[in-house]
């Protein structure tokens, strides 16, 4: 599931949810990481190792290429 926001400026972010890993009985649901669609759309959070190609599905499904 990708969240898209648009803020009072008209600036456009997506929710892209990864994987949280923790051991034990943690569940705290999905890391998010931020696609700020600015000028150069770029990403806050990257997310943890070994999450990228999910990352890129999440990319595609907002309509935006990784190498954008």
């Amino acid at each position: 599931m990708v969240v898209r926001f648009r803020l009072p400026s008209g600036l456009e972010l997506f929710g892209l949810p990864t994987q949280n890993f923790y051991s034990g009985n943690w569940n705290l649901g999905p890391t998010w990481n931020y696609l700020v669609m600015a000028e150069k759309p770029f990403l806050v959070d990257a997310g943890r190792h070994g999450q990228g190609r999910k990352l890129v599905k999440l990319l595609d499904m907002a309509g935006v290429r990784p190498s954008d």
